[in-house]
């Protein structure tokens, strides 16, 4: 079904739902509202995998949900359906309808009128296909117009049904990222909208007229918005958002005319990085509404239309000029961590709200750099380990290689039993990474590969998989590993988990039986430390104050706000404490008469019955045990930074040789006695090299 939910902006509380019932297996591409209708625009697939024939509906209802008027469009549909779409539908406020459709030779437009069987056509030239799938806009006097990518500019063009061919075409001085209907503006034939600003479109006077700053709304330039015109003038913003509970709100927000005179002028700082995550946007925005100093605007520094690598190079170079944006986001950690930021240890240690131990001091000790420093910091963190069952393994005093290479010597009757989705290569390289076992030390420039360990190492990547194309050939006969693991058909897994709902779902599934090995090493079992997307301070900006005062927004006490855009297992003890207390997280939903209902988090793992067929695993969180809280209290707070970074030559190195060891070619002792040799040849090379 369709629900249909009608909020009165000035009283929250004031809101009335329809529901329409739909047949099965329908996508609604466009929807109209009148005074007296709700029009719609449906695509109705054959088979429930959504693909294959299709029927195509314009489908009035009445506010009380009833169906009042059907038409079926047939002529749309070409005899081969492969690779037709719909791109887009608009419902004209003249009833007419707008229908962008594409297929193998290129883009079809159609018009006409909701209840008229007539219906006009026009096929664009491939070369000039409309790519932006909301690239059609209907202005005041229901002409059509397109955003049309011609020449590697971005234009309004004209549509001309009558004569099928391009009209009139309008430059626009912007990066146009859509065009929408002008709603109660009268001055404008259609509204284009970009990311800085949004603008109003007279075609008659070829006038361009700024109506907006979307920084002075609050709103990030690079964030994910629906705007819809009103006819009173005003703006309504829509923003769809994921929250910590991996649950999508809709917020609405009404923009009303304010004179100029009355903004109140503030302090512009830039967060800039390869690229900005959701959470952080959604923190800039948080900040931006509620800060009376400073606003943020985002700088992406790689994108659809930049080079990762390029935008790397002019984000560096730009560091190192003493340039660059306030707030540098460190998205993979691909920026070193030692340059000319802040330490931030400087900002914590006078802050009157945050205290070093607020935090787990495990995990702060593995963001800080070798001399102590901070300065680059995430409210976040990931965990990399391997888990088994007590059944499958019994009591293990300490997790070592030896210990792993004993099942690999004498394996039980099971097929693939240390996993399917990970290949040899991927095994040995985590291992070397993050068991800290010494194979490689880049402070003295020492290959350590021509012992027991790392012979280990190699005997027990045999039972992996060779290449990812091995595991996509066999992934799908099997069920998935965590239910191998509650079956004992699979003795343990390499895991990175992501939170606390991560684990919550393995605990879950496996109950008491769980068991949180970490990565062998010769420690035992250790739980690496990953840490990703982290920001940190330009030491050449001139608003540290303003940066500090974002950048603390993130480890504040535990909030509603904060638990909101936490990526990863909370780094504040406070935080993590209410993360599991509070587990799980429900998801909600509206029931038939349109009330807020609570639905228990329900999550479904790939199956296999006994004859092969594929089917799902059902699993409903419960509130976790303190069995599980405990076992992940240890995890996190005997946790430690592992992650040793190989250049690609020195891996290439260790890989080159390792395709003659599992063809068979060269015994295990061969095969590490030629990898210690180039390696250490490789690295001599580097220490000359300075």
């Amino acid at each position: 079904s369709l629900v249909l939910s009608s909020i009165a902006l000035d009283d929250n509380d004031n809101q009335q739902h329809v529901k329409i019932p739909l047949d099965t297996h329908v996508e609604i591409k466009a929807l109209h509202i009148t005074d007296d209708i709700i029009a719609t625009f449906q695509i109705q697939w054959i088979t429930s995998e959504f693909i294959g024939q299709v029927a195509l509906f314009y489908v009035e209802y009445s506010f009380e949900g009833e169906e009042i008027y059907r038409k079926e469009f047939t002529n749309i549909l070409p005899e081969q359906l492969r690779a037709f779409d719909v791109l887009q539908v608009i419902l004209t406020e003249a009833g007419n309808i707008v229908i962008s459709t594409n297929n193998e030779q290129g883009t079809t437009l159609y018009l006409t009128h909701n209840r008229v069987d007539t219906m006009t056509s026009l096929e664009l030239n491939i070369d000039k296909t409309i790519r932006n799938p909301n690239g059609v806009v209907v202005a005041k006097s229901d002409d059509v117009f397109a955003l049309d990518f011609y020449e590697n500019n971005v234009v309004i063009r004209e549509i001309d049904f009558v004569n099928k061919k391009w009209g009139n075409t309008y430059n626009i001085n912007c990066s146009i990222t859509s065009a929408l209907f002008s709603g109660g503006m009268s001055d404008f034939d259609f509204i284009i909208s970009e990311k800085d600003y949004l603008y109003g479109y007279n075609t008659k006077s070829h006038e361009q007229t700024t109506l907006l700053n979307w920084l002075e709304t609050g709103f990030v330039n690079s964030q994910d918005i629906f705007v819809e015109m009103l006819s009173d003038g005003n703006i309504v913003v829509i923003l769809r958002e994921i929250n910590s509970n991996n649950h999508q709100e809709t917020l609405v927000y009404l923009l009303s005319p304010f004179p100029r005179a009355d903004v109140v002028e503030r302090k512009t700082l830039t967060l800039g990085g390869l690229f900005i995550t959701d959470e952080i946007q959604d923190a800039v925005l948080i900040f931006n509404q509620t800060n009376k100093d400073y606003q943020i605007i985002v700088k992406e520094y790689a994108g659809y239309d930049t080079d990762w690598n390029e935008g790397l190079t002019r984000l560096q170079m730009e560091l190192m000029t003493g340039g660059g944006p306030d707030l540098i986001f460190n998205s993979y950690n691909i920026l070193p961590k030692q340059g000319p930021y802040i330490d931030l240890y400087s900002l914590i240690d006078v802050d009157p709200d945050i205290n070093r131990e607020d935090f787990f001091p495990n995990i702060l000790t593995a963001f800080e750099n070798p001399d102590g420093t901070l300065t680059m910091f995430s409210n976040g963190f990931n965990i990399r380990t391997m888990v088994s069952t007590k059944e499958a393994l019994g009591s293990i005093d300490k997790w070592t290689l030896s210990e792993m290479f004993k099942l690999a010597e004498k394996p039980p009757e099971m097929s693939h039993p240390f996993g399917i989705h990970l290949i040899r290569t991927m095994f040995i390289s985590d291992i070397m990474r993050f068991s800290r076992m010494g194979f490689i030390d880049m402070q003295t420039y020492t290959a350590n590969l021509d012992n027991e360990d790392f012979i280990q190492l190699l005997e027990i990547s045999r039972y992996f998989s060779q290449t990812w194309a091995d595991v996509g050939a066999i992934s799908s006969e099997y069920p998935d590993e965590y239910l191998r693991l509650l079956r004992n058909e699979q003795l343990l897994k390499l895991v990175t988990l992501y939170d606390v709902n991560d684990f919550h779902i393995i605990a879950e599934l496996l109950g008491n039986n769980l068991l949180t090995l970490g990565i062998p090493s010769n420690d035992g079992g250790i739980h690496i430390v990953e840490t990703m997307n982290q920001i940190g301070i330009n030491t050449f900006s001139d608003y540290t104050e303003g940066a500090w005062k974002f950048l603390r927004s993130f480890f504040l006490p535990t909030s509603t706000e904060q638990m909101e855009v936490t990526f990863g297992f909370p780094l504040r003890i406070d935080l993590f404490e209410a993360f599991i207390a509070d587990a799980p997280y429900p998801h909600f939903s509206l029931d038939a008469q349109g009330n807020t209902i609570m639905i228990p988090p329900t999550y479904y793992l790939s199956d296999r019955t006994e004859t092969g067929i594929q089917t799902n695993y059902e699993i409903t969180l419960t509130t976790m045990t303190d069995y599980a809280k405990e076992s992940l209290r240890t995890m996190i707070t005997t946790a430690r930074a592992g992650d040793i970074h190989y250049s690609t030559q020195l891996w290439d190195i260790i890989e080159g040789d390792l395709a003659a060891f599992y063809d068979g070619a060269k015994t295990t002792e061969e095969t590490v006695r030629i990898i210690q040799s180039r390696l250490q040849l490789y690295l001599s090379e580097q220490q000359l090299a300075g």
